[in-house]
């Protein structure tokens, strides 16, 4: 990831994985944050598979994770 920095939400991220252009356009070349929140969320869907489970968390090994904290 090289374009410029973005801090997704779940929102953005659940529309990139679920294939919706516009999130796919706005992620392409980004840098991208998370918070640790937004990666709980994620991962949290009880009905996630597997792979699922393994596809988010390899996307979200390739970002940066803001820890909590006031500014969050």
């Amino acid at each position: 990831m090289s374009g410029s920095n973005i801090v997704a939400d779940t929102s953005l991220l659940i529309n990139f994985f679920n294939g919706f252009e516009p999130a796919k356009r706005v992620l392409n070349d980004s840098h991208i944050w998370v918070s640790v929140i937004t990666e709980m969320e994620l991962l949290s869907y009880p009905q996630l598979s597997k792979k699922e489970s393994e596809l988010i968390r390899s996307f979200i090994d390739e970002c940066v994770i803001s820890e909590l904290s006031k500014p969050v």
